[in-house]
Parts: structure tokens; sequence; C-alpha cells
């Protein structure tokens, strides 16, 4: 299977990439953090100018109609911008999710008003939405949202923000702040054989999107150590000539190369709803988180001391990156996912077929 992108999922990532670069500017980001302002309207209205809020959403629901793989590029280039809003939480995971839970309920009666009113709102892209799970506790941006969805066993709790109990959390990176979530007054929603699927699949889309983000940090926080070995020079030379410098950067080069095949892969695969494609969405996972992780590390001893000074941009990647690393499960979560595709049905494939690539 050829996992490199078509042309028009390039034309989708460049135009993101460019747009964001735009609306994410360093000296942007760090007057909303001296602001302490983490969610601008101005840039959501920006995003949603392109139909970025509505892109995983089906075209006859009043969406762009991309498929995962393709948002995955969005996901990457949100990554590297650090964005600040929550795009992919709500056009990734909850709208998505939002639009399936309300064609599989046949009787429309569990339905509150407002809920028909929300997800208008949110299809036409002003608004967001956030999804609260046992894998994710804690989430981004719910006081802004205009929906709150809370899974819990075989229900869902639906509401705006005042239908819940928000408690704030200070995170380590300061564009990112997150809220423990409690059902106060929201509408109970029974979730019946497709609502577990649809809740399935969007912890899914989440688990991947999160691996997409830290691919996009891994390779901006490289493209950092590129330019500064580049520009800064000791005894009369670029110190990106110095073969540590250069080797120290060549490894995550080679590591940034591989993680995107893994990644598009498991977004292939991700309409299976089995083990082998959480099998690869396990790998995907875990791999970004490291590789990010080794990227900023890697960038931050190019860097030397100055990469720990607030004024270098190293640090707030490094923050974000350690953040989404917490994500959506921890790594038992993601090697139980692949454990269960090494020994489905008590038999072990091998490595010829333990991620086998067939769609």
């Amino acid at each position: 299977m050829d996992f490199q992108a078509t042309e028009e999922q390039r034309m989708i990532a460049n135009t993101v990439e460019e747009a964001l670069k735009e609306l994410c500017k360093p000296e942007m980001l760090r007057e909303q953090i001296a602001r302490k302002n983490i969610f601008n309207a101005e840039r959501w209205q920006a995003l949603n100018e392109l139909s970025l809020p509505t892109a995983l959403l089906s075209e006859s629901a009043g969406g762009v109609g991309l498929d995962e793989v393709a948002f995955c590029a969005i996901a990457r280039a949100a990554g590297a911008a650090l964005l600040p809003e929550p795009l992919i939480d709500s056009a990734g995971v909850a709208l998505p999710l939002l639009a399936e839970i309300r064609n599989s309920l046949e009787d429309k009666a569990f339905l509150p008003p407002s809920f028909d009113t929300s997800l208008t709102a949110l299809a036409e892209g002003f608004e967001h939405a956030v999804l609260v799970h046992p894998l994710r506790p804690f989430v981004p941006h719910a006081d802004t949202a205009c929906q709150i969805i809370f899974a819990e066993d075989n229900v869902l709790w639906v509401g705006a923000p005042n239908n819940f109990i928000l408690k704030e959390h200070e995170t380590i990176d300061p564009l990112t702040t997150l809220f423990s979530v409690t059902p106060h007054s929201a509408t109970r929603l029974p979730l019946f054989e497709e609502g577990l699927t649809a809740l399935a699949k969007a912890i899914d889309r989440a688990t991947l999107f999160t691996a997409a983000q830290l691919a996009g940090i891994a390779s901006a926080a490289q493209r950092l150590a590129v330019d500064y070995a580049i520009e800064r020079q000791q005894f009369g030379r670029p110190i990106g000539t110095n073969q540590a410098i250069k080797h120290l950067l060549a490894e995550v080069e080679i590591e940034v190369a591989f993680l995107s095949p893994l990644i598009n892969a498991a977004a292939a695969m991700l309409h299976r709803q089995n083990a082998l494609s959480r099998g690869h969405l396990a790998n995907a996972r875990l791999r970004a988180a490291r590789v990010a992780d080794m990227a900023c590390q890697r960038s931050l001893q190019a860097h030397g001391a100055m990469g720990y000074a607030w004024e270098a941009d190293l640090h707030l990647f490094l923050k974000r990156a350690t953040v989404l690393a917490t994500q959506w499960g921890d790594e038992k979560r993601l090697f139980d996912l692949a454990a269960k595709r090494v020994f489905n049905e008590g038999e072990m494939p091998g490595p010829g077929t333990l991620f086998e690539t067939a769609v």
C-alpha cells in the first residue's frame, strides 16, 4: 500500500500550514500568554473561513467531507503551529461524534431542543465542542465550548458549560488550560450499539490526531534546531558543520521521516475498528510521543544554554508535547492495544503479519 500523500492532501496541508504560520506567529502566541487569553475568537473565525472546523463533517451535513488521512495533515499543521484553539478536539473528534450520535438515535425524543441548535452552530463553524472521557478526564476549552460531551459507561451527558461543574487546572504549557468536568444539569443520552460504535471511533480519532499533532511538534522542533545550527557561529563557522551536531539532528530527521507513514497507515485503517487497526494506532501514537520528545530534547541540545531561555520558542513546543503525551491514555493502554493484535485469539501472527498494510 502507498502511504504517500496525494496531490489533494498535499494541497490541503500546504494551505493550512501557510495559514497557521500567519495566524500563530510567535509574537501573537506570546501576547495571548501575557493576557492569559487561550481562546482567540478572531483566529477561530479565520479558521472557519477556511472551513476547518467542519472538515470531517460530511458534505450533506454542511461540512467539507475530508477523511481521517487528510485531517491528519491539518492536525500536523496545528501541532507545528502550536495552535491554542481546540480545532482538532472539536472538528476531529466532538463534532463528528455528535453528528453520528444524532443519526444513531431513532427516537429523537432523547434529544433536548438545544442539541440541534448547538449542532447547527457547530456545523456552521461558529462554535466548538469537546469530549470528556475516562481516557482524558481533563479537557481544554471546556469553558468556551457550546457543547460538552461527557462519556460515562454506556451513556453520554451533553450540555453547555453551565450544565456542568468545571474546575480549572493549569498545566506546564502556558497555552493549555485543562478542566475537570462533572455533570450537573446536563442531558443524559443512552448509548445503544450504534452510539457505542461511534464513541469507540471518536476515541480512535482522538488518539490518531494526537499522534499527528505530536508529529507536527517534532517537525517544528527539528526545524528550529536546524535553523539555529546554521545561524549560530562558533570559531568562525556555523555549529551545524560539527559532526556531533550533524549526527544529533540527522537521527531526528530519520525518526520524523519514518513517523509519517506510521500515522498515515493508522489513519487509512481506522475505519476497520479492529485489533489490526488499533495495533497500528497504538504503534503510531507511541512512536509519535517518543519522536516529539526526542526532537525537542535534541533541539534543546543544539541550542545549548539559549534553549532554556524564555525568549526562545523551543520551550513552548517541549511543553505542548509534554501535555499532549498525557492525552487519551498512557503507554500501558497503548501497549495493551498492540498486545491484542499480537496475541489475537491466542495466536502469535509473527513479524510478517503483525502490522500488515493491506486495507
